[in-house]
C-alpha cells in the first residue's frame, strides 16, 4: 500500500515528523504548489506513482543472485563484485541460459539452439567466441567448460 501525505499548512519539523508517523511514501504539502490548481497536484501524484512502479520493478526483476553475481533480468544488467559488467546482446544471454540452469551443465547444442534461433547467422565457432568474450568480462573461472559434456557458471 502507498501512503501520500497531503499537508496545507508547511512547518518543516511538523511536516516531516507526520511523514514518519505515518510511514509515509512520499508527501505534498501547500507551498509546493503555491498559485497552482489541481491538475498541477495531479501531475505530481501520478508522477509518484511511476516512481514506485520503477521502484517496484527494480526490485523484482533480481533474476539471479549467488556469491558476487547478480542478473537483473528486464534491465539486462550485470554486476559483479559490484561492478556494473557491460555485455553484448548474445553474451548477456548466454550468461541468463546458463545461470537459470546453474549449478547444471549446459550443452553446446543447447547453448547454440537457444541463443541462436535462428542458425543462418550461427558458424561453427560463434559459441566459443562469444564464451571467450564472456570469460574475459567475468573472469575465465567463472565458467568453466567440461569438455564432451557442455558449460556450467561457476560461482564462489
Amino acid at each position: 500500500m502507498k501512503i501520500l501525505y497531503l499537508e496545507n499548512n508547511y512547518d518543516l519539523d511538523d511536516f516531516i515528523n507526520k511523514i514518519n508517523d505515518l510511514h509515509s511514501d512520499d508527501a505534498l504539502n501547500s507551498s509546493t504548489f503555491t498559485g497552482y490548481d489541481f491538475d498541477h497536484v495531479l501531475v505530481n501524484i501520478l508522477s509518484f506513482e511511476k516512481i514506485v512502479k520503477e521502484f517496484s520493478k527494480n526490485t523484482i526483476d533480481l533474476f539471479f543472485d549467488q556469491g558476487s553475481l547478480k542478473i537483473y533480468k528486464n534491465l539486462n544488467k550485470v554486476i559483479l563484485d559490484d561492478k556494473d559488467i557491460y555485455l553484448s546482446k548474445k553474451e548477456y544471454d548466454l550468461l541468463v541460459l546458463l545461470s537459470s540452469n546453474y549449478p547444471r551443465l549446459v550443452s553446446k547444442e543447447v547453448l547454440a539452439l537457444k541463443i541462436w534461433r535462428n542458425r543462418s547467422d550461427y558458424m561453427s565457432n560463434t559459441l566459443e567466441v562469444h564464451l571467450n568474450k564472456l570469460r574475459k568480462k567475468l573472469g575465465k573461472n567463472h565458467i568453466i567448460c567440461v569438455k564432451g559434456f557442455g558449460y556450467r557458471l561457476n560461482i564462489d
